[in-house]
């Protein structure tokens, strides 16, 4: 997971590794939950988000000869799709977040990622966003 922040709040990269299928339940019912003190209220994508903001990295030389990358989406993910079992899919976030919050004892400045598929959580991961949230 790679937070950071835009003109709108937090964009966030998170690369989902689908290892196995449950073993009950819809395949493409999969979710991504976003929670943090820094969040209005948690945010969550679905299944038709997360294939249609796949994304694969293509990395070229410009001019100069300086190493770039650009992402393009990745074609063969669509909402009729199912996830790649076994592989993993790389998908841009767009979270609104407030521009200063005052913290309560015990609150930290860090987005939690949850990985959800058929209902049961499959992974989680929380990266702290001390760079972009400072103290006063």
């Amino acid at each position: 997971m790679r937070p950071g922040l835009n003109s709108g709040g937090l964009e966030c990269w998170l690369t989902l590794n689908f290892k196995r299928a449950p073993k009950t339940g819809d395949s493409r019912d999969v979710r991504v939950r976003f929670s943090s003190v820094v969040l209005f209220e948690d945010e969550e994508f679905d299944w038709d988000y997360l294939a249609s903001h796949d994304m694969k990295s293509i990395d070229f030389k410009d001019w100069l000869g300086n190493a770039q990358t650009r992402f393009e989406p990745v074609a063969e993910t669509t909402p009729e799709s199912d996830p790649p079992i076994g592989g993993s899919m790389m998908v841009k976030f767009q979270i609104r977040s407030q521009a200063e919050v005052k913290l309560k004892p015990g609150d930290e400045t860090a987005l939690k990622a949850t990985l959800l598929w058929a209902g049961t959580e499959q992974d989680s991961m929380r990266r702290g966003l001390f760079l972009a949230y400072q103290t006063k």
